[in-house]
Order: structure tokens, then sequence, then C-alpha cells
């Protein structure tokens, strides 16, 4: 019948939509920062997981006992570390083009398996296992 042709395309439609929209979401990061990251020295780790959690050890407060566990990418490209029980700020990382405009500028540099990220004064680098 009709109705059933008409709800057809429009299963059709919306199942390329979501298509879309699920490779726009994923290639809008450029590159992942899903992993496990070494530090260069080898005594830090960083864990980003898929569903938005994190363990990040630079962000703990030793006043809170707490540091930041959950972590989002905006549209344009800021990390954001936040706490899930919510004593302790929250850290912003603009999103750069180069290590080298971290250390001018702050935020973080993500390149494939390479991550540099400006803490306060600190400027750390990871690798990704």
């Amino acid at each position: 019948s009709m109705k059933n042709r008409i709800f057809g395309v429009l299963l059709i439609i919306s199942a390329l939509f979501a298509t879309m929209f699920l490779m726009t979401a994923c290639g809008k990061n450029g590159d992942s920062i899903v992993g496990t990251w070494n530090s260069a020295n080898g005594d830090e780790v960083l864990i980003f997981e898929a569903d938005g959690s994190c363990s990040v050890p630079f962000t703990y407060d030793g006043g809170w006992w707490e540091s930041c566990d959950r972590y989002s990418i905006g549209s344009d490209g800021t990390l954001v570390l936040s706490s899930s029980k919510g004593n302790i700020d929250s850290e912003r990382f603009a999103r750069q083009s180069s290590a080298q405009e971290v250390k001018e500028n702050g935020g973080y540099y993500l390149s494939g398996d390479s991550l540099v990220l400006l803490d306060f004064r600190t400027l750390r680098s990871y690798t990704r296992k």
C-alpha cells in the first residue's frame, strides 16, 4: 500500500541521516583522544575512554582527594576535563595546531599517537600505547 511505501522511504532517509551523523561525529575531532597515554618518563598514564570517562592524574586535588574523571571535546576542539563529584574546577584546554603553539599559548595538541598539553606551567607530553 501507499502508506507502507511512504514509511519505507522515510525509514531509508532517516537511516541515511543517522549514518551521516555518525560519520561526522567521529570525523569532527580529527584524531580521537580515546586510548591509554604514557608520559615520556613513564611515570604517568592518562586514560580516555570512548564513553567520556577518563583518568587524568595531574588534575588530582589533595584537598578533595579527587581528580577529573570525565572529559568532553567541544565542536571547536576544546578539551574539557571535569569531576563527576563536582568539588574541583573543570579544566579547559583549547586545541592548538602544533606543539609549539601549546608552549606559547597553552591548550593541547593531538596528532596521531602523540599528545602535548600545558597544565599551568608544566608542558606534558604523552604517547599512545
